[in-house]
């Protein structure tokens, strides 16, 4: 999605869209509902591919493909916050591809959280990546579905959340900072 925002930052397309009455925040938040389609696309398209592959879909399994969905959502955020944060296009990929391997590293995803030391686990739970994995693994050991075993689930959802809305917002402040 940061590659697809880039786009608006090109020189005829960012002075045609200077020269609309359109407000910078507002084609901002323009191309976070673009980025929102494209996300959902790719969300549904990967659910179907789930679907097909696995064909009996249980509880636990559609629960992860929700959390699936609410990472792409920060994901999303992040990509936006890195576009409007970054001018260069190389510095934007460097950044993006720092960013995600380095929590995806110390979040989980590449190494189990067992085998990560104490002080990473607590680097890494400053990471949505983290959070996203915690939820995985809690989903993969629940026998029963109800609030109460969900709990530690909607909690670490709600922190995935927090994450898109804060790189949203400092996206969205960057880009009104530019516009001034």
């Amino acid at each position: 999605t940061g590659t697809l925002i880039s786009r608006f930052k090109e020189n005829g397309i960012r002075n045609r869209n200077n020269v609309s009455p359109m407000k910078p925040v507002r084609q901002s938040l323009y191309q976070i509902l673009g980025g929102l389609v494209f996300t959902l696309v790719v969300w549904i398209a990967l659910s179907v591919i789930t679907v097909i592959f696995v064909k009996k879909i249980t509880t636990a399994q559609v629960l992860m493909i929700v959390n699936m969905f609410v990472f792409s959502l920060v994901s999303l955020s992040i990509g936006f916050f890195i576009n409007m944060a970054i001018k260069s296009e190389n510095g934007r990929n460097i950044a993006a591809n720092v960013f995600a391997l380095g929590t995806s590293f110390i979040g989980g995803v590449m190494v189990p959280l067992e085998v990560l030391g104490d002080n990473v686990l607590l680097i890494g739970s400053f990471t949505p990546a983290y959070w996203f994995v915690k939820s995985n693994e809690v989903i993969s050991t629940l026998s029963e579905f109800n609030m109460g075993s969900l709990e530690e689930v909607i909690r670490n959802t709600a922190i995935l959340l927090l994450f898109t809305v804060a790189f949203l917002t400092m996206g969205l402040a960057v880009a009104k900072k530019r516009a001034e």
